[in-house]
């Protein structure tokens, strides 16, 4: 996917603007999961349809 020329400077504006106001983009290197983090999320996702769905998102990422 390719970004306009607009789109950049506007995106750049903004960035400048966050700075400006003291914002931080990013926050560093994410923390790797451990079994007993997605233990949690797995007891936290209801028991539903959708529910089994977020479990199986989270898990198949976890490699």
């Amino acid at each position: 996917m390719t970004t306009s020329p607009e789109a950049r400077a506007a995106l750049e504006g903004l960035a400048v603007q966050l700075l400006q106001a003291g914002e931080r983009r990013g926050r560093g290197q994410a923390i790797g999961a451990d079994v007993d983090g997605l233990r949690a999320v797995a007891r936290a996702r209801p028991d539903t349809l959708t529910g089994d769905r977020d479990k199986a998102l989270a898990l198949t990422g976890f490699h």
